[in-house]
């Protein structure tokens, strides 16, 4: 039995739509899933995002595709802001074939057509393909992580923002040729997110469901020992790892190091206790197993983009 909800597509008579989106801390939105694919950027804030057995956290700059029919949830840490870019890649093609015979009659639109759809099926299988295809194995071999996350530098994250905000320009005006407009814009997100996976390490490993389990429980672990010392050596021991080996595999899973994830970690659950608990600065630090103010504020706006004291402002 489903314990989650299908969420229709939000707008009609189009493939391709964007939607702007706040949350408050604290809110959770609950497991759902829907029959479209969804393009997710976090632009501001942080949150927990559970999706393929894992719960992770995020941050602006991070960018993730949720394939149709995939449950997913989030918990809001703070104040959130995001954009999602809903879609249908195969009902991209009649819009595509409207406008070349509209705009080229003599043409046959046939040629142009499998073109497109094998553009889109190159672009999407390499983000996240289907689990059960042969594809999946290569992929899990050679590139990202578990829940497919991406962290985008600032001019990537500056470049994807901006073509998002020409999608949602064209969906309000309804302008003539609005709809070939998002797909290749989309297709143009989707080549620049492609790009920013490629410049991204990779580690290579063979698909090993029982390796994976065993960096889950680390993963557990740590979210609950968050502000105990990071210890690799007794992480690694207890996976029956050797350390470089719990290392590298802790990056195929995860997207980050052991380190990068508990620097997330500490600082989201540090804003969770100044927003929720009305803490300090020092305080929230400690609560997290900081205790250099001065380090625990460079962390922070390293991870968040600003520091504690403009989320203590607000």
């Amino acid at each position: 039995m489903n314990t989650y909800t299908y969420i229709k597509f939000p707008y009609k008579n189009t493939a391709v739509a964007v939607e702007t989106a706040s949350y408050q801390s604290h809110t959770i939105i609950p497991k759902h899933t829907h029959a479209f694919q969804e393009f997710v950027m976090i632009t501001k804030g942080a949150c927990m995002h559970q999706f393929r057995g894992i719960e992770m956290p995020l941050i602006a700059g991070d960018v993730f595709l949720i394939p149709s029919h995939q449950p997913h949830s989030y918990v809001m840490n703070s104040q959130i802001h995001f954009i999602n870019c809903y879609f249908y890649p195969e009902q991209l093609g009649p819009d595509w074939t409207s406008l070349i015979q509209e705009t080229l009659p003599c043409t046959s639109p046939s040629d142009h057509m499998e073109e497109l759809r094998s553009q889109w099926a190159s672009l999407l299988a390499d983000m996240d393909p289907d689990p059960g295809s042969q594809q999946v194995q290569q992929f899990e071999r050679e590139k990202a992580h578990l829940q497919g996350v991406i962290h985008l530098n600032p001019k990537e994250k500056n470049r994807i923002e901006n073509l998002l905000m020409e999608i949602e320009e064209e969906q309000s005006t309804r302008q003539f040729g609005s709809e070939y407009i998002k797909a290749s814009l989309l297709q143009v997100i989707l080549v620049n997110i492609k790009r920013a996976q490629m410049r991204q390490p990779q580690t290579v490993f063979p698909k090993n469901s029982k390796r994976r389990e065993l960096i889950e429980q680390a993963l557990t672990y740590m979210d609950e020992h968050f502000c105990d010392p990071l210890d690799i050596s007794m992480l690694s021991h207890e996976s029956g790892l050797s350390e470089s080996y719990f290392r590298m595999l802790f990056k195929d899973v995860t997207g980050l190091t052991p380190l990068e994830y508990m620097t997330r970690l500490r600082i989201i659950k540090s804003l969770e206790f100044m927003q929720r608990d009305g803490v300090t600065i020092r305080q929230a630090a400690e609560m997290v197993g900081i205790y250099d103010p001065n380090y625990f504020s460079r962390m922070f706006k390293k991870v968040m983009g600003y520091p504690p004291s403009y989320f203590k402002k607000i």
